[in-house]
C-alpha cells in the first residue's frame, strides 16, 4: 500500500483512535512505541513526538510508602524498600543504586577524578570536592540556630550543637565516661591502653596526643612563644611562664579565670 507524505511508515500501520488522533509507530533503539498526535491544519502530514510520560513511565513505579498516588522513580523507591541489588566485587557490599557502586567502587580503584582548581587536591567524590573548596571560598552555609555560629560542613555544625544540647553519644567501654566527640573518646582511650602513636623525630620520646609532641619539638627547635609582659623573658610552654609570673607576684588576670 502507498505511504503517507514524509512519513516514512506504511499506510497500514497508521490508525484512528477513538477520539480521532492518529497512531504512529516510533522505532527507538529496537523498540516499537506508540505515539498520538492530532492532525495540525496546514501542515502536511503529522508532528511525530514521543510521548514522554509514556517513556519515563518504564523507568518509574507506584509507590505504596506515601500519600497513595505517587509514581516514582525505582532507584528511589529502594529507600523505602530497603532493597540493595548493586554488589562490590571487590569486598561484597552493596548498594541501593548503580551510582552509590561507582562511588565507592573509587575506595578499591584508587580513582579520584574531581580535583580542586584552586590547589589540584583530588578526590573520589563530588561531594567531598564541594565541601574541599569551601576552604578557599570561606563559604560557612551551615548555621547554629542557638548562637548563630557557622561552618563550612554540616558534621562540624551537628558536633557544635552538643555543646549546647549536653549530648555525648560516645562512651568508654572501659570506664564508662562519655564524650561529645569520637577523637576525644579515641584520645581517652589511650590512658587506658597506654598507646602513644606520636614519635618525635629527633630522640626516642613518645606521647598520647599530638599537642603534647608539637610541646616537646620545642625543646629541638628552641622555640619559645610565650613572653612574659613584665621581663620580656620567654618560655617555651604556658605553664612554665604562669610558674614564673609568680616571681612578679603579679599574675596577669587571664591566667587566673
Amino acid at each position: 500500500m502507498p505511504q503517507t507524505p514524509d512519513s516514512g511508515f506504511a499506510s497500514e500501520n497508521i490508525s484512528l483512535n477513538d477520539k480521532g488522533k492518529e497512531i504512529r509507530p516510533v522505532s527507538i533503539q529496537g523498540s516499537l512505541v506508540h505515539t498520538e498526535n492530532e492532525r495540525q491544519p496546514g501542515k502536511e502530514g503529522v508532528v511525530v513526538a514521543l510521548n514522554e510520560n509514556r517513556l519515563n513511565s518504564r523507568k518509574k513505579q507506584f509507590c505504596r510508602f506515601g500519600n497513595g498516588n505517587d509514581f516514582i522513580q525505582k532507584s528511589e523507591a529502594r529507600t523505602h524498600t530497603g532493597k540493595k541489588n548493586f554488589q562490590c566485587l571487590e569486598c561484597g557490599k552493596k548498594f541501593r543504586t548503580s551510582s552509590i557502586l561507582k562511588n565507592h567502587q573509587r575506595i578499591h580503584t584508587g580513582e579520584k577524578p574531581f580535583v580542586c582548581g584552586e590547589c589540584n587536591s583530588a578526590f573520589n567524590q563530588l561531594a567531598h570536592l564541594k565541601r574541599h573548596q569551601r576552604i578557599h571560598t570561606g563559604e560557612k552555609p551551615y548555621s547554629c540556630s542557638v548562637c548563630k555560629s557557622t561552618f563550612n560542613q554540616f558534621a562540624h555544625l551537628k558536633t557544635h550543637q552538643r555543646i549546647h544540647t549536653g549530648e555525648r553519644p560516645y562512651s568508654c567501654s572501659e570506664c564508662g565516661k562519655a564524650f561529645s566527640q569520637l577523637n576525644i573518646l579515641q584520645r581517652h582511650r589511650r590512658i587506658h591502653t597506654g598507646e602513644k602513636p606520636y614519635s618525635c623525630p629527633h630522640c626516642s620520646s613518645t606521647f598520647k596526643q599530638l599537642s603534647h609532641l608539637k610541646r616537646h619539638m620545642q625543646i629541638h627547635s628552641g622555640e619559645k612563644p610565650y613572653a612574659c609582659e613584665k621581663c620580656g623573658k620567654t618560655f617555651s610552654q604556658l605553664s612554665i611562664l604562669q610558674r614564673h609570673y609568680q616571681i612578679h607576684s603579679e599574675v596577669p588576670e587571664r591566667w587566673t579565670l
